[in-house]
């Protein structure tokens, strides 16, 4: 089971402000806060990296700095739109017996 997102994660601010500093400092923006496991560490660098990109990206491009990150779109951009129905491929439908072996 997935854990949900700390509070400090969940805002953009946050991370860019982490990712601006470790830049400046030439560190993981792990390094400026403890967490339990190498895991975590690795997670928080991922979201700072993929949001601070985002938000240099957006600066030299003259966008607002955090355009892109609304509710409709994932940190790349991709719309949210779920899972695709597979039934357009479904070409025979099966009914596994009760031993399992077919």
């Amino acid at each position: 089971m997935q854990k949900p997102c700390s509070p400090f994660v969940k805002e953009k601010n946050n991370l860019w402000r982490l990712y601006s500093a470790a830049t400046a400092y030439g560190c993981r923006p792990s390094d400026f806060v403890e967490l339990e496991t190498e895991m975590a560490a690795w997670q928080l660098d991922e979201a700072c990296l993929l949001v601070g990109r985002r938000v240099e990206n957006n600066l030299n491009s003259g966008k607002d700095a955090f355009a892109g990150f609304g509710d409709e779109t994932g940190l790349m951009g991709a719309v949210k739109r779920g899972y695709r129905s597979a039934k357009q491929f479904v070409k025979k439908k099966m009914r596994i017996p009760d031993s399992g072996v077919w």
